[in-house]
Protein backbone atom coordinates (compact mmCIF):
# COMPACT_ATOMS: atom_id res chain seq x y z
CA UNK A 1 0.00 0.00 0.00
CA UNK A 2 1.09 3.30 -1.19
CA UNK A 3 2.28 5.96 2.16
CA UNK A 4 -0.46 8.77 0.14
CA UNK A 5 -3.18 5.33 0.34
CA UNK A 6 -2.50 4.84 3.86
CA UNK A 7 -2.83 8.25 4.81
CA UNK A 8 -6.51 8.18 3.00
CA UNK A 9 -7.42 4.98 4.82
CA UNK A 10 -6.25 6.25 8.94
CA UNK A 11 -7.82 10.10 8.01
CA UNK A 12 -11.17 7.95 7.24
CA UNK A 13 -11.10 5.23 9.75
CA UNK A 14 -10.12 7.77 12.39
CA UNK A 15 -12.54 10.65 11.54
CA UNK A 16 -15.53 7.35 11.98
CA UNK A 17 -13.88 6.47 15.34
CA UNK A 18 -13.48 9.77 16.35
CA UNK A 19 -17.84 9.24 16.17
CA UNK A 20 -18.11 6.25 18.68
CA UNK A 21 -18.61 6.43 22.42
CA UNK A 22 -15.44 5.44 24.43
CA UNK A 23 -15.46 2.44 26.61
CA UNK A 24 -15.81 3.19 30.01
CA UNK A 25 -12.72 1.97 32.31
CA UNK A 26 -13.70 -0.65 35.10
CA UNK A 27 -10.47 1.00 37.35
CA UNK A 28 -7.67 3.29 36.55
CA UNK A 29 -3.97 2.37 37.11
CA UNK A 30 -2.12 2.68 40.18
CA UNK A 31 1.26 3.71 40.99
CA UNK A 32 4.08 6.45 41.20
CA UNK A 33 3.61 8.98 38.62
CA UNK A 34 6.31 9.51 35.87
CA UNK A 35 9.11 12.08 36.96
CA UNK A 36 8.73 13.90 33.86
CA UNK A 37 5.76 15.75 32.11
CA UNK A 38 3.81 14.44 29.55
CA UNK A 39 3.66 17.80 27.86
CA UNK A 40 7.97 18.39 28.32
CA UNK A 41 8.24 19.07 24.25
CA UNK A 42 5.72 21.99 24.08
CA UNK A 43 8.37 23.88 24.28
CA UNK A 44 10.06 23.35 21.09
CA UNK A 45 9.49 25.36 18.14
CA UNK A 46 7.95 23.56 15.15
CA UNK A 47 10.73 24.70 12.90
CA UNK A 48 13.16 22.79 14.79
CA UNK A 49 11.37 19.70 13.79
CA UNK A 50 12.58 18.34 10.35
CA UNK A 51 12.31 14.70 8.48
CA UNK A 52 14.30 12.24 9.48
CA UNK A 53 17.64 11.73 7.41
CA UNK A 54 19.52 8.45 8.11
CA UNK A 55 23.00 9.09 9.48
CA UNK A 56 26.13 9.54 6.46
CA UNK A 57 27.92 6.34 8.29
CA UNK A 58 24.38 4.25 9.13
CA UNK A 59 24.44 0.47 7.29
CA UNK A 60 23.81 -2.83 9.37
CA UNK A 61 27.43 -3.34 10.13
CA UNK A 62 28.15 -2.88 13.11
CA UNK A 63 31.85 -2.26 12.40
CA UNK A 64 31.97 1.56 11.32
CA UNK A 65 33.17 4.56 13.03
CA UNK A 66 32.04 6.08 16.62
CA UNK A 67 29.24 8.61 16.27
CA UNK A 68 30.18 12.04 15.07
CA UNK A 69 28.03 14.58 17.40
CA UNK A 70 26.87 17.57 16.22
CA UNK A 71 27.47 18.99 19.92
CA UNK A 72 29.12 17.09 22.43
CA UNK A 73 26.92 17.41 25.86
CA UNK A 74 28.36 18.63 28.59
CA UNK A 75 28.53 16.22 31.91
CA UNK A 76 25.85 17.71 33.55
CA UNK A 77 24.27 17.64 31.03
CA UNK A 78 24.66 13.37 30.34
CA UNK A 79 24.18 13.24 33.56
CA UNK A 80 20.53 14.16 32.98
CA UNK A 81 19.99 12.14 29.83
CA UNK A 82 20.87 9.16 31.56
CA UNK A 83 18.85 10.03 34.50
CA UNK A 84 15.69 10.37 31.97
CA UNK A 85 15.97 7.54 30.42
CA UNK A 86 16.42 5.55 33.32
CA UNK A 87 12.79 7.86 34.77
CA UNK A 88 11.19 6.67 31.68
CA UNK A 89 12.35 4.69 29.44
CA UNK A 90 13.57 5.31 25.63
CA UNK A 91 10.95 7.77 25.56
CA UNK A 92 12.82 10.22 26.96
CA UNK A 93 14.91 10.73 23.41
CA UNK A 94 12.37 9.13 21.24
CA UNK A 95 8.38 9.17 21.23
CA UNK A 96 5.42 7.75 18.47
CA UNK A 97 2.44 10.11 17.86
CA UNK A 98 -0.42 8.73 16.18
CA UNK A 99 -2.19 10.11 13.31
CA UNK A 100 -5.16 10.58 15.68
CA UNK A 101 -3.53 13.86 17.05
CA UNK A 102 -1.79 15.27 13.98
CA UNK A 103 -3.70 18.64 15.25
CA UNK A 104 -2.73 18.43 18.93
CA UNK A 105 0.69 19.73 20.26
CA UNK A 106 3.18 18.68 20.30
CA UNK A 107 4.37 19.55 17.04
CA UNK A 108 1.16 20.12 14.79
CA UNK A 109 0.27 18.93 11.67
CA UNK A 110 3.18 16.27 12.43
CA UNK A 111 2.81 12.71 13.45
CA UNK A 112 5.65 9.74 13.25
CA UNK A 113 8.58 8.66 15.25
CA UNK A 114 10.74 11.84 16.77
CA UNK A 115 13.62 11.75 17.60
CA UNK A 116 15.76 14.02 19.59
CA UNK A 117 19.12 14.05 18.21
CA UNK A 118 21.29 15.10 20.99
CA UNK A 119 19.64 12.30 22.87
CA UNK A 120 20.30 9.66 20.15
CA UNK A 121 23.69 10.64 19.64
CA UNK A 122 24.30 10.71 23.40
CA UNK A 123 22.70 7.30 23.35
CA UNK A 124 25.38 6.59 20.68
CA UNK A 125 28.02 7.50 22.29
CA UNK A 126 27.55 5.54 25.35
CA UNK A 127 27.00 2.17 23.15
CA UNK A 128 30.48 3.06 21.49
CA UNK A 129 32.53 4.45 24.98
CA UNK A 130 30.82 1.51 27.14
CA UNK A 131 30.69 -1.51 24.87
CA UNK A 132 32.85 -0.61 22.07
CA UNK A 133 29.83 -1.28 19.42
CA UNK A 134 30.65 0.38 16.18
CA UNK A 135 28.25 2.33 14.01
CA UNK A 136 26.51 3.22 17.05
CA UNK A 137 24.85 6.03 15.65
CA UNK A 138 22.91 4.17 13.10
CA UNK A 139 22.23 1.32 15.50
CA UNK A 140 21.00 3.74 18.18
CA UNK A 141 18.35 4.84 15.75
CA UNK A 142 17.51 1.38 14.97
CA UNK A 143 16.82 0.04 18.13
CA UNK A 144 14.64 2.99 18.95
CA UNK A 145 12.83 2.78 15.88
CA UNK A 146 11.70 -0.73 16.81
CA UNK A 147 10.28 0.81 19.75
CA UNK A 148 8.26 3.12 18.64
CA UNK A 149 7.38 1.14 15.84
CA UNK A 150 5.52 -1.14 17.90
CA UNK A 151 3.39 1.71 19.31
CA UNK A 152 2.99 2.61 15.79
CA UNK A 153 1.46 -1.47 14.95
CA UNK A 154 -0.29 -1.39 18.16
CA UNK A 155 -1.89 1.94 17.11
CA UNK A 156 -3.14 0.53 13.74
CA UNK A 157 -4.37 -2.55 15.85
CA UNK A 158 -6.17 -0.99 17.67
CA UNK A 159 -7.87 1.16 15.33
CA UNK A 160 -9.26 -2.12 13.31
CA UNK A 161 -10.83 -3.49 17.03
CA UNK A 162 -12.85 -0.29 16.91
CA UNK A 163 -13.63 -0.43 13.83
CA UNK A 164 -15.15 -3.85 14.75
CA UNK A 165 -16.27 -3.17 17.91
CA UNK A 166 -17.57 0.21 17.01
CA UNK A 167 -16.10 2.27 20.36
CA UNK A 168 -13.14 4.26 21.05
CA UNK A 169 -10.67 2.13 22.89
CA UNK A 170 -6.87 3.80 21.82
CA UNK A 171 -7.87 7.26 23.50
CA UNK A 172 -9.16 6.08 27.16
CA UNK A 173 -6.10 3.80 27.40
CA UNK A 174 -3.98 6.65 26.60
CA UNK A 175 -5.80 9.36 29.25
CA UNK A 176 -5.75 6.16 32.07
CA UNK A 177 -2.42 5.81 31.47
CA UNK A 178 -1.76 10.17 30.98
CA UNK A 179 1.30 10.84 33.77
CA UNK A 180 1.62 7.37 34.34
CA UNK A 181 3.18 5.67 31.21
CA UNK A 182 5.92 3.61 32.48
CA UNK A 183 3.01 0.81 33.98
CA UNK A 184 1.48 0.68 30.70
CA UNK A 185 2.67 -2.91 29.46
CA UNK A 186 3.04 -1.70 25.91
CA UNK A 187 6.20 -1.01 26.59
CA UNK A 188 6.96 -3.79 27.44
CA UNK A 189 6.07 -5.12 24.39
CA UNK A 190 7.77 -2.71 22.41
CA UNK A 191 11.05 -3.06 24.39
CA UNK A 192 10.38 -6.78 23.89
CA UNK A 193 10.68 -6.13 19.60
CA UNK A 194 14.18 -4.28 20.50
CA UNK A 195 15.23 -7.77 22.35
CA UNK A 196 14.34 -10.07 20.03
CA UNK A 197 16.31 -8.05 17.38
CA UNK A 198 19.23 -7.96 19.85
CA UNK A 199 19.28 -11.39 20.31
CA UNK A 200 19.62 -12.41 16.42
CA UNK A 201 22.47 -9.79 16.40
CA UNK A 202 24.26 -11.34 19.76
CA UNK A 203 27.11 -9.61 20.73
CA UNK A 204 27.97 -5.92 22.69
CA UNK A 205 24.82 -4.93 20.77
CA UNK A 206 22.45 -7.43 22.75
CA UNK A 207 24.78 -6.50 25.96
CA UNK A 208 24.00 -3.18 25.83
CA UNK A 209 20.36 -3.47 25.02
CA UNK A 210 19.82 -5.77 28.27
CA UNK A 211 21.68 -3.34 30.34
CA UNK A 212 20.15 -0.52 29.12
CA UNK A 213 16.33 -2.14 29.03
CA UNK A 214 16.58 -3.94 32.28
CA UNK A 215 17.66 -0.32 34.12
CA UNK A 216 14.28 1.41 32.32
CA UNK A 217 11.13 1.87 34.65
CA UNK A 218 8.01 -0.34 35.33
CA UNK A 219 6.93 -1.75 32.49
CA UNK A 220 10.10 -0.97 30.11
CA UNK A 221 11.84 -3.73 32.07
CA UNK A 222 9.77 -6.47 31.84
CA UNK A 223 10.60 -6.80 28.08
CA UNK A 224 11.94 -10.82 28.90
CA UNK A 225 8.54 -11.65 30.51
CA UNK A 226 6.60 -14.33 28.63
CA UNK A 227 5.16 -12.59 25.69
CA UNK A 228 2.22 -14.21 26.05
CA UNK A 229 1.14 -13.10 29.39
CA UNK A 230 2.22 -9.59 27.91
CA UNK A 231 0.60 -9.37 25.07
CA UNK A 232 -2.88 -10.94 27.01
CA UNK A 233 -2.27 -7.82 29.70
CA UNK A 234 -2.38 -5.39 26.53
CA UNK A 235 -5.60 -7.03 24.99
CA UNK A 236 -7.44 -6.86 28.61
CA UNK A 237 -5.88 -3.06 28.94
CA UNK A 238 -7.13 -2.24 25.63
CA UNK A 239 -10.75 -3.99 24.87
CA UNK A 240 -11.73 -4.05 28.92
CA UNK A 241 -10.50 -1.46 30.72
CA UNK A 242 -8.93 -2.91 32.94
CA UNK A 243 -5.61 -1.91 34.08
CA UNK A 244 -4.05 -4.42 36.39
CA UNK A 245 -0.96 -6.61 35.57
CA UNK A 246 -3.01 -9.44 36.96
CA UNK A 247 -5.76 -8.89 34.46
CA UNK A 248 -5.31 -11.43 31.22
CA UNK A 249 -7.24 -11.96 27.75
CA UNK A 250 -5.65 -15.05 26.84
CA UNK A 251 -8.46 -15.99 24.22
CA UNK A 252 -7.12 -13.32 21.94
CA UNK A 253 -3.52 -12.75 22.85
CA UNK A 254 -2.28 -14.78 19.51
CA UNK A 255 -3.55 -12.26 17.58
CA UNK A 256 -2.41 -9.09 19.59
CA UNK A 257 -0.91 -6.26 16.93
CA UNK A 258 -0.75 -8.82 14.30
CA UNK A 259 -0.68 -5.64 11.62
CA UNK A 260 -0.38 -7.27 7.76
CA UNK A 261 3.11 -6.34 6.15
CA UNK A 262 1.43 -3.81 3.73
CA UNK A 263 0.76 -1.97 6.53
CA UNK A 264 4.44 -2.30 8.26
CA UNK A 265 6.50 -0.85 5.87
CA UNK A 266 9.63 1.97 5.87
CA UNK A 267 7.01 4.26 4.23
CA UNK A 268 4.31 4.11 6.31
CA UNK A 269 5.22 5.88 9.74
CA UNK A 270 6.86 9.28 8.95
CA UNK A 271 10.07 10.13 10.82
CA UNK A 272 11.31 13.47 12.61
CA UNK A 273 14.06 14.66 14.25
CA UNK A 274 13.95 16.95 16.31
CA UNK A 275 16.63 19.73 16.82
CA UNK A 276 16.93 21.15 20.20
CA UNK A 277 19.20 20.73 23.30
CA UNK A 278 19.48 19.11 26.42
CA UNK A 279 17.45 22.03 27.91
CA UNK A 280 16.35 22.31 31.56
CA UNK A 281 12.41 21.57 30.44
CA UNK A 282 13.15 18.50 28.19
CA UNK A 283 15.54 16.81 31.24
CA UNK A 284 15.24 18.62 34.99
CA UNK A 285 18.61 18.91 36.79
CA UNK A 286 17.13 16.93 39.29
CA UNK A 287 14.44 14.14 39.13
CA UNK A 288 13.08 12.10 42.20
CA UNK A 289 15.60 11.39 44.88
CA UNK A 290 15.81 9.04 47.75
CA UNK A 291 15.93 10.24 51.30
CA UNK A 292 19.74 9.73 52.46
CA UNK A 293 20.44 10.02 56.14
CA UNK A 294 23.38 8.09 56.76
CA UNK A 295 26.18 6.45 54.20
CA UNK A 296 28.65 3.29 56.18
CA UNK A 297 30.69 2.32 54.30
CA UNK A 298 30.93 -1.83 53.69
CA UNK A 299 34.27 -3.87 54.62
CA UNK A 300 35.96 -3.91 51.51
CA UNK A 301 35.27 -0.47 50.96
CA UNK A 302 36.74 0.46 54.71
CA UNK A 303 39.93 -1.64 53.86
CA UNK A 304 40.75 0.25 50.48
CA UNK A 305 40.28 3.38 52.31
CA UNK A 306 42.99 2.25 55.04
CA UNK A 307 45.06 1.42 52.22
CA UNK A 308 45.51 2.88 48.31
CA UNK A 309 42.42 5.09 48.84
CA UNK A 310 43.46 7.10 52.13
CA UNK A 311 44.00 10.20 50.39
CA UNK A 312 40.38 10.20 49.66
CA UNK A 313 38.76 10.35 52.85
CA UNK A 314 38.69 13.89 53.33
CA UNK A 315 36.37 14.52 49.89
CA UNK A 316 34.76 11.00 50.41
CA UNK A 317 33.57 12.64 53.82
CA UNK A 318 32.62 16.01 51.61
CA UNK A 319 30.67 14.55 49.47
CA UNK A 320 28.81 11.91 52.17
CA UNK A 321 27.72 15.53 53.86
CA UNK A 322 26.33 16.85 50.50
CA UNK A 323 24.24 14.34 50.41
CA UNK A 324 22.46 14.24 53.78
CA UNK A 325 21.98 18.31 52.60
CA UNK A 326 20.70 17.29 49.27
CA UNK A 327 21.52 14.01 47.19
CA UNK A 328 19.63 16.11 44.24
CA UNK A 329 22.75 18.62 43.92
CA UNK A 330 24.12 18.92 40.30
CA UNK A 331 28.33 18.19 41.73
CA UNK A 332 26.65 14.87 42.90
CA UNK A 333 25.86 13.30 39.54
CA UNK A 334 23.71 10.89 42.14
CA UNK A 335 21.38 8.15 39.30
CA UNK A 336 20.32 4.47 39.82
CA UNK A 337 22.86 2.46 38.48
CA UNK A 338 22.63 -0.09 35.38
CA UNK A 339 23.04 -2.80 38.11
CA UNK A 340 20.04 -2.62 40.24
CA UNK A 341 19.44 -1.81 43.45
CA UNK A 342 23.10 0.30 43.24
CA UNK A 343 22.94 3.57 42.78
CA UNK A 344 26.20 5.66 41.42
CA UNK A 345 27.68 8.35 42.98
CA UNK A 346 30.32 11.11 41.75
CA UNK A 347 33.55 11.43 44.11
CA UNK A 348 35.83 13.84 42.10
CA UNK A 349 36.88 13.70 38.43
CA UNK A 350 38.32 10.43 38.59
CA UNK A 351 36.28 8.45 41.35
CA UNK A 352 32.79 6.98 42.16
CA UNK A 353 31.16 4.77 44.24
CA UNK A 354 28.21 2.83 44.32
CA UNK A 355 25.64 2.56 47.17
CA UNK A 356 22.69 0.26 47.92
CA UNK A 357 19.89 1.56 50.58
CA UNK A 358 19.11 -0.74 53.06
CA UNK A 359 15.56 -1.98 52.66
CA UNK A 360 14.97 -2.12 56.53
CA UNK A 361 16.06 1.39 57.03
CA UNK A 362 15.02 4.24 54.70
CA UNK A 363 17.50 6.82 54.10
CA UNK A 364 20.16 4.15 55.39
CA UNK A 365 22.91 3.22 52.54
CA UNK A 366 25.81 1.04 52.84
CA UNK A 367 28.92 1.86 50.50
CA UNK A 368 29.42 -1.48 48.32
CA UNK A 369 32.16 -0.59 45.54
CA UNK A 370 34.50 1.91 45.24
CA UNK A 371 36.67 3.28 42.57
CA UNK A 372 38.08 4.33 39.59
CA UNK A 373 35.31 5.29 37.23
CA UNK A 374 36.33 2.82 34.55
CA UNK A 375 37.17 0.12 37.76
CA UNK A 376 32.87 1.04 38.30
CA UNK A 377 32.36 0.31 34.52
CA UNK A 378 31.65 3.91 33.81
CA UNK A 379 33.94 4.05 31.02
Amino acid sequence: MQASSLDTLLDRNFQTIDGFPKRPDVDRPSGYPDELPDDRWAEIADEDVHPFEAPANGSESLDGPAPILSRPLHDDEQSRVDRAIREIGFEAIAFYKSRRFIQQRPFRGKWGIFYLRVGVEHLATRMAHDYSIGNSLSAAYELLRRHERYHFKADLYTMMLELVRRQQLYVPVRRAFRGRSTLFVEEALANRDVWTYVCNKGGALREFARDWMTIQPGAYARFREYPEYLRAEWAANTLDGNYTSSTHRHDIESWVVAVPDRLDTAAACPEWTIESGACSSLFPPALRMPTVTLIEDSEPVLKKFQKKYRHLQTIWANQKQKMYDNPALRGLDFYPWRVKPLWSLRVNDNFRAHLREQTDVPGHWITEQFGTHKELGHG
